[in-house]
């Protein structure tokens, strides 16, 4: 079925089988005639197909559906949850380049409430509606999108407490969570982890434990504190880290630690600000433990790993002896596995000049920029091009 396919110009032939089918009709074929399952099924090739245009044709088939339902009395042709629910997918898949879009399938989900509302039980929104318009506002970062899908999850939350619909889940909290850490304005990564805290009470509830955390969620709040500007980012993001490690200890499905989750609390540590030795010590301890405890669960540190080490060894260790021993030790390591960066280089240029001219005259380079624009492919031939 070319309508369930997801190769490339699927949706395209789909659409095009769907308007001549719709011709044939028209001409007299009465044998032929498009009705909502093959409209449906042309929407929803549309929302997976990530053309450009996706939204524009699926929300132009759902405007034909209700013309041929409500003005030409097509009952064949009943508009449904299924289609309107393509349509919503296929907003929310492009709201990050289009944030417009957001505000469409807001406005398509009200049209969904208000049918519902006026007798029309087949276009009642379900939970996958609900959750498909948070993603679109987390995606599309418009002014007050984190609010706008707080207030859905709340009135869902209430909706199943006195009309007997389904809870919200995991997925639609994750939506939520994840509209506030894509804003990045100030105070959003504590209402990310206030609700992260909300569905832990809520997943033991009996019937709720499809709420219940993953690595996923609680890896999307952590990394909203590696990159905020608060001041206590390191210690937030390490007791994440500390929270999937009891997940994992208790047996909860989906909840092992990361090398991403690793990654970004050495990160928080060292894009923190300190104003103390006592603090920098303090906030070093954080990106060691979490740096060392990476082989307790059998992961490998990789290019961002070691970069985000050198930083916090170099942004918080006194200067000293010990400190450029231990960037020795761990630039070595970086070596020995072939995770050199330019950016690590630059880093070692930048904050312990003599180390990085000591090695340029070890390998007999004529200078440190020679080093820069030939590293040696031992050195970088695990290079990926994965996320931290």
């Amino acid at each position: 079925c070319i309508g369930k396919s997801k190769g490339e110009g699927s949706a395209r032939r789909a659409l095009e089988l769907l308007q001549k089918m719709a011709k044939l009709h028209e001409s007299g074929n009465t044998d032929i005639k498009p009705d909502s399952f093959t409209y449906g099924a042309v929407v929803h090739a549309l929302a997976n197909s990530g053309d450009v245009d996706a939204a524009a044709q699926a929300e132009l088939l759902v405007s034909q559906v209700e013309q041929k339902y409500y003005k030409d009395k097509d009952e064949s042709c009943r508009p449904n949850r299924i289609i309107y629910n393509g349509v919503l997918y296929a907003l929310a898949q492009g709201s990050e380049s289009e944030p417009e879009r957001a505000h469409r399938a807001m406005d398509l989900l009200h049209k969904m409430e208000d049918a519902f509302k006026n007798g029309d039980k087949g276009i009642e929104p379900d939970l996958m509606s609900y959750t498909t318009v948070a993603h679109a506002l987390a995606n599309s970062q418009i002014d007050g999108a984190p609010e706008k899908a707080e207030g859905l999850l709340s009135q869902c939350e209430e909706a199943a407490k006195i009309q007997n619909r389904s809870f919200p889940d995991l997925p639609f909290y994750s939506a939520v969570i994840h509209a506030y850490i894509k804003s990045r304005e100030s105070g959003t990564q504590q209402k990310a982890e206030d609700l992260l805290n909300k569905m832990d009470g809520i997943s033991e509830l009996p019937g709720r434990l499809n709420c219940r955390p993953n690595n996923r969620v609680v890896n999307t709040v952590l990394y909203g504190w590696a990159l905020s500007d608060a001041s206590n980012k390191a210690v937030k993001a390490s007791a994440l880290l500390d929270r999937l490690r009891d997940m994992h200890l208790a047996g909860y499905k989906n909840s092992r630690p990361q090398l991403f989750s690793h990654n970004w609390v050495i990160y928080a540590a060292a894009s923190s600000q300190s104003s103390s030795d006592e603090e920098r010590k303090a906030i070093f301890d954080i990106a060691r433990d979490a740096f060392q405890s990476i082989s307790e669960y059998n992961l490998d540190p990789n290019e961002s790993t070691y970069s985000f080490y050198l930083q916090a060894c170099m942004a918080l260790l006194p200067e000293g002896h010990d400190r450029e021993t231990i960037i020795s030790d761990i630039f070595s390591k970086c070596c020995e596995n072939g995770y050199v960066t330019s950016t690590v280089l630059l880093q070692l240029q930048k904050s312990v000049p003599e180390f990085l001219r000591t090695l340029a005259t070890q390998l007999k380079r004529d200078s440190v920029q020679s080093l820069l624009d030939e590293i040696p492919m031992e050195w970088t031939r695990k290079l990926a091009k994965d996320t931290p």
